[in-house]
């Protein structure tokens, strides 16, 4: 509650069980749990400082990290928890700290390669930080463990560069995607660093050049005894028609350029939505650089989510619907009950629920079917292995 400075946390387990800090004058500008659960951190007003709070031990001294350069970004943590990778702002310099978190000690602290610092993050091996410039200034920066600048990455100059939700590791951490305002994404390797693909989303794509692809349409159509329209989706032929939005360069943060980039679980499968194509969703096949498909809603694409172990992929356009998309095969299905419009959605651990969200309320579906494409994929991984 960040009017009156407090955090409250529950138990689910224990009813009784409760917990309030307060920041006092120095207030709360975000809050969130450490990976193991047992700590709360909480950025002040103004980015003064991140508070450490110890929730299962009262004699534990709260510890003090000074200077986040922002609140609710520019924060993560290494597989395992056991680190925590922080970018700060000092004497209009920005730095990155590495911090041991059972102690909450510094044990790194080094000046990051870029003017304006978006956002960090590390790579699911652990191995590496990656950090990015703002969108006036290309410039991607790979980091081990020591602080020591492995690679910096720049595609072009003087233009527009990376969309601040652009970049993402793939799962196995050999791939990293830049996703950027020249409605490109480039495909890093983690051995050279060096770009391997792009992925180029043009108005009208042509068949020569991704002769695999599907298109799926959604459309509307009238069902027998219903009183509103339902929808489904066409297969259609490349070329086909996108709708294309005119942004405005003279508004900050133009809607143009790559904004969502997703890897599936198996990182054979990537997501990917151009801010000026909003309805539009690209699936790209990660071993053959190649578009495998393309959705086309009817409402802009408010959200993504991937199965957590399948290629199974999940979508939202803002209305009554759940969108699914499984290798060259779709879905739509209506939410029955109370009106409710899906804005976010996300899987739980394991894949068996899907939590869907709408502004105020939210709800919990089981997908059936996952066993056979659960089946589908061990089938289809034991025969690439024979070949």
């Amino acid at each position: 509650m960040q009017k009156r400075g407090t955090v409250e946390v529950w138990s689910l387990t224990n009813p009784k069980w409760k917990c309030k800090i307060e920041e006092g004058p120095a207030g709360i500008s975000d809050a969130r749990f450490s990976p193991d659960s047992a700590h709360v951190l909480i950025t002040s007003e103004f980015q003064l400082r991140i508070t450490v709070w110890s929730l299962f031990d009262d004699s534990a001294n709260h510890a003090h990290i000074k200077s986040p350069k922002y609140s609710g970004k520019g924060l993560d943590f290494r597989i395992g928890g056991e680190y925590m990778a922080l970018a700060e702002r000092r004497e209009c310099k920005d730095f990155i700290s590495i911090i041991f978190t059972p102690t909450w000690e510094l044990v790194q602290h080094f000046p990051a390669h870029t003017k304006n610092l978006q956002d960090l993050k590390w790579s699911p091996d652990g191995r590496y930080i990656c950090a990015w410039d703002s969108s006036l200034d290309f410039s991607v920066c790979i980091y081990d463990m020591s602080g020591s600048l492995v690679k910096q990455y720049e595609a072009y100059k003087n233009a527009l560069a990376v969309k601040a939700n652009g970049v993402s590791w793939s799962p196995s951490g050999q791939l990293l995607a830049v996703g950027c305002y020249d409605q490109k994404v480039y495909i890093l390797n983690s051995l050279t660093w060096n770009p391997i693909g792009e992925y180029r989303h043009d108005i009208n794509p042509s068949p020569q050049e991704y002769p695999t692809c599907c298109v799926f349409r959604e459309i509307e159509y009238k069902a027998t005894h219903e009183s509103q329209n339902k929808t489904r989706y066409e297969l259609e032929d490349l070329p086909t028609k996108i709708n294309v939005l005119k942004p405005d360069y003279k508004k900050p943060n133009p809607k143009v350029g790559v904004g969502i980039v997703e890897w599936s679980a198996n990182s054979q499968y990537m997501c990917t939505r151009n801010d000026n194509m909003p309805n539009t969703l690209w699936i790209w096949e990660t071993g053959k650089l190649s578009l495998v498909s393309l959705l086309i809603q009817l409402n802009n694409i408010k959200c993504v989510a991937w199965h957590p172990t399948l290629p199974y992929l999940a979508i939202c356009t803002g209305n009554n619907k759940i969108y699914t998309w499984y290798v060259h095969s779709t879905s739509c299905v209506d939410i029955p009950g109370i009106p409710f419009k899906v804005q976010r959605l996300k899987w739980n651990k394991d894949g068996s629920v899907l939590l869907l969200m709408d502004e105020n309320t939210y709800c919990c579906c089981y997908v059936s079917g996952l066993e056979e494409i659960a089946q589908d994929v061990e089938s289809e991984g034991e025969e690439s292995y024979r070949e």
